[in-house]
């Protein structure tokens, strides 16, 4: 430990004889640019082409996704939206249109719902039951449950998405 006029520190963040702070090892930017590389990586995953008429495909992966109702406003519990808002709930049913090869993770959070103002809204952890699961879908498997949003109470509901940028027709 280093004695400062400012308390202890330990010798790689106090400053220097000359009053300057220590320099970060080169270890921090390397990882800075490591992460930036994976996130871009990552954001390129999947932009292979769609196929099919209901079946997409994003790279390996293959899936079905189909709104099956809506309901708007939902007014279904103690929750109440904020002033100026309302509830738009959502039931998403998403299989696993692989026939083989791995399994993927799917969750609310890969929906995007956006209104007639293009505000773009994201699923709320509230609402709507059973609300839409967090799990692991093997080839032929699926998952269905309720996607809440809070939107503008006077917008009305443009679009829905699922995460790679398909567009789900809502019933």
């Amino acid at each position: 430990m280093v004695h400062t006029d400012v308390g202890v520190r330990c010798p790689g963040c106090a400053p220097d004889a000359r009053g300057r702070p220590a320099r970060k090892s080169v270890s921090v930017l390397f990882g800075a640019v490591v992460a930036i590389a994976v996130i871009v990586a990552i954001g390129t995953v999947g932009s292979g082409s769609l196929s099919g008429s209901d079946d997409k495909e994003i790279g390996d992966y293959r899936f079905d996704v189909d709104a099956t109702r809506a309901v708007d406003p939902w007014t279904g519990d103690e929750s109440s939206a904020a002033a100026g808002r309302r509830f738009v709930a959502v039931e998403i049913t998403l299989r696993n249109a692989a026939d083989a090869g791995g399994p993927f993770w799917v969750e609310m959070y890969e929906f995007k719902l956006t209104d007639s103002e293009d505000f773009a809204y994201s699923p709320v952890d509230y609402g709507a039951r059973p609300q839409f699961p967090e799990v692991t879908l093997q080839p032929g498997e699926k998952a269905r449950g309720w996607i809440t949003f809070e939107v503008a109470a006077d917008n009305r509901v443009k679009s829905l998405i699922y995460w790679d940028g398909t567009d789900v027709p809502l019933p």
